[in-house]
């Protein structure tokens, strides 16, 4: 199997590490970033943040990037989710019920912005499968960079750039790809920062706003789990720096941060006029953003440290009083950072290992010291590691300094701490893999309106639809099943008989309400139990009546036939072969894959779905048996079935469909009768 990539040309002369040499050649291209950002946070420009993380990456290779396969490589991938979300849609909540709180318009949009966000989340954390031409090919799911998660190693694990051609980055990477997705898709999916950690929020189709984790699989913390694993005191999230949603605006006023940070890595400066300016601008536009309040004491920080001063000696000059009042700033609005114990736990990992070990050198908290942890008991969600309990200290360090919390002072600058594997910490970006116990609570997500089920395509490892026979019949069949979903989807089968049901990225426009019902029936074969789906199609077979839910077969030559149906009723016709096609593959979904044994049953569902697609409304009792038809005798028994079937239009209507009964002889001495469809009319009542 082929895997898809949509690669970004990047010119082959830049170097890959974020060290080169401060040029101010290459120091334009960052210049000319701020200046882009700044007129798009002043007006002057469109505001998108697709192009805002453009420029800041571009600015970093140096103009390396070609646009136009950048915008390529993003058009694909989004043409992709973008049809998975259309071809998932559930044909009956696209009909809702209004009510007093809202409209029938408003429920559907909510559902629809819902189902774009879910396929955007597939899309990232799932592998897909797509037909091109007449072979399977896969693209596989986006990755977290574990081993660099801040980007400080190399810078390119932050960058968008990296992650459509390396297919992994980091948390910062990650929220961004989803939130250009969502900005192109308009699914209204924003960023939210808490320290150390940036990640998606976004509504479920109820309009319940989630926290969605990109770095971790099917997570979706709460806040006071984010706040515990990214040691966010209350305080802090109440004043509105931590935990906080993101509009556009503020969404690109960070990405100054980042066009500053890039700087930093690449010319490894920490003290640059530039970045200072980069933080004041962003917080021009946004002042609770704690990113740039933190890289804006960063580049002071530095500018002191650097003149290799005493605390006393520089206690009369301006920089340094200027400096203190802004950590007491950032202090104030309930900031603390992360503990150097409570860094080196998240560096490692969440592995057990790792528990195990660091619980055996007493690196759990003084009130847990004698804690005993076992592999059945845990003290919280940091499974006794560090005290989840926030508390000011009377001294709390930031960065490299230290602060006294009562006389709001600075007291002393110390060198780096070295953690773990001589990682570098840096508390201005993002980087965190947040939720631990995610696979605890899978049940609770903005995606249980869809089963928290990624999109279903084909999955290779059993779970498929498998047509049997003549070769020429299923062709029959499968171009049966094309007919239904028209060009948004490809449905195509092997030599073995295994069909696959795909969306077409290519598709112009959008499918309509028959395709998708079409869709849905079909894709759905791939069921969670991993039980095939597999049917015999004949042709003209006396055994079989368009469909036997016995012996699991088709045939295709009845259901051609609810295509070709002379209509003199003066309504829509309201049958069709695709729905009869619908309509038996749903009953042998129930039977085989759901596992009902019971015809009745499995038949009430084929109609509903039949109904669906056609428009029309073939009623059923509580049973799932039609309950308006009558069977006439004429000459010989059962030769001409009767119903009447509801139009489109709402007008009532009479389906005749003849047989050529094939044993006569034998039928009237008590057996099976045996039966051709020969012919199908619709008729006024």
């Amino acid at each position: 199997m082929k895997t898809i990539k949509y690669a970004v040309l990047l010119a082959a002369f830049l170097p890959l590490k974020s060290m080169a040499s401060a040029d101010s050649t290459a120091k334009s291209y960052f210049y000319v970033a701020k200046q882009h950002l700044e007129s798009m946070l002043s007006g002057k420009e469109q505001m998108s943040y697709e192009e805002a993380i453009y420029q800041i990456e571009n600015a970093w290779w140096q103009g390396g990037i070609d646009k136009a396969s950048y915008k390529a490589s993003l058009d694909a991938h989004t043409a992709e989710i973008l049809n998975f979300a259309v071809a998932y849609r559930d044909s009956i909540k696209l009909n809702p019920v209004r009510d007093l709180l809202e409209t029938k318009e408003q429920k559907i949009e909510k559902y629809k912005k819902a189902l774009v966000n879910q396929a955007i989340y597939s899309h990232i954390t799932d592998t897909l499968v797509f037909l091109r031409g007449n072979q399977l090919a896969a693209r596989q799911p986006f990755t977290y960079s574990t081993k660099d998660p801040f980007g400080t190693t190399d810078w390119t694990n932050t960058q968008v750039v990296h992650l459509l051609n390396k297919d992994n980055g980091n948390c910062f990477a990650l929220a961004s790809l989803f939130k250009i997705f969502s900005e192109r898709l308009a699914s209204d999916a924003n960023l939210c920062t808490a320290p150390g950690h940036i990640y998606i929020r976004h509504a479920d189709d109820k309009g319940t706003r989630f926290n969605v984790e990109l770095s971790s699989k099917h997570a979706f913390p709460g806040t006071g789990t984010l706040e515990t694993l990214t040691y966010t005191p209350d305080e802090a999230t109440k004043k509105g720096i931590a935990l906080r949603e993101l509009d556009i605006k503020q969404s690109v006023a960070l990405c100054l941060v980042y066009l500053a940070k890039g700087y930093e890595y690449k010319f490894g400066i920490k003290d640059d006029p530039f970045m200072l300016a980069c933080a004041e601008t962003a917080l021009q536009y946004d002042d609770h953003n704690l990113n740039a309040m933190l890289l804006k004491a960063e580049v002071m920080e530095n500018g002191l440290v650097k003149q290799n001063k005493t605390i006393v000696q520089l206690g009369n000059e301006k920089a340094f009083q200027d400096y203190q009042n802004w950590i007491g700033h950032i202090f104030s609005y309930g900031y603390r950072e992360m503990p150097f114990e409570m860094k080196n736990i998240m560096i490692k990992g969440w592995t057990r290992d790792t528990i195990v070990t660091l619980s055996q050198q007493d690196h759990t908290p003084s009130r847990l010291k004698h804690a005993t942890l076992k592999d059945t008991r845990y003290a919280g969600l940091s499974w006794g590691l560090f005290d989840e309990e926030i508390k000011t200290k009377p001294l709390e360090r930031y960065s490299n300094t230290v602060f006294d919390t009562k006389k709001m002072k600075v007291v002393a600058f110390l060198k780096s701490d070295v953690l773990y594997n001589q990682y570098n910490f840096d508390p201005v970006v993002f980087a965190w893999n947040i939720d631990p116990l995610a696979h605890m609570y899978p049940s609770i997500s903005p995606y249980a309106f869809c089963a928290n089920s990624p999109i279903a395509i084909c999955d290779l490892d059993g779970r498929v639809l498998v047509f049997k026979g003549n070769g020429a019949d299923v062709d029959r069949a499968v171009t049966q099943m094309q007919s239904a979903v028209g060009d948004f989807y490809t449905v195509a089968r092997n030599k073995k008989g295994v069909v696959t049901v795909v969306a077409n990225p290519s598709a112009v426009g959008s499918p309509s309400i028959k395709q998708q019902t079409a869709a849905q029936v079909f894709m759905k074969v791939a069921d969670p139990n991993g039980k095939k789906t597999t049917i015999g199609i004949v042709k003209n077979s006396d055994k079989v009546n368009v469909g036997n839910f016995e012996t699991s077969q088709i045939d295709i030559g009845d259901v051609q036939k609810y295509d070709n149906i002379k209509n003199t009723s003066g309504s829509p016709t309201v049958y069709s072969g695709s729905g009869k096609m619908i309509h038996e593959i749903e009953e042998q979904y129930q039977k085989q894959a759901l596992g009902e044994t019971s015809y009745p049953k499995a038949h009430k569902q084929g109609i509903l779905q039949e109904n669906a697609y056609n428009g029309s409304t073939r009623a059923t009792n509580g049973t799932g048996e039609q309950y308006n038809i009558s069977q006439l005798k004429v000459g010989i028994p059962y030769e001409e079935m009767t119903e009447t079937v509801t139009a489109s239009d709402g007008k009532q209507v009479k389906v005749t469909q003849s047989y050529d009964v094939t044993n006569l002889p034998q039928a009237q001495q008590g057996a099976t009768l045996q039966e051709n469809l020969n012919s199908v009319k619709q008729t006024a009542p």
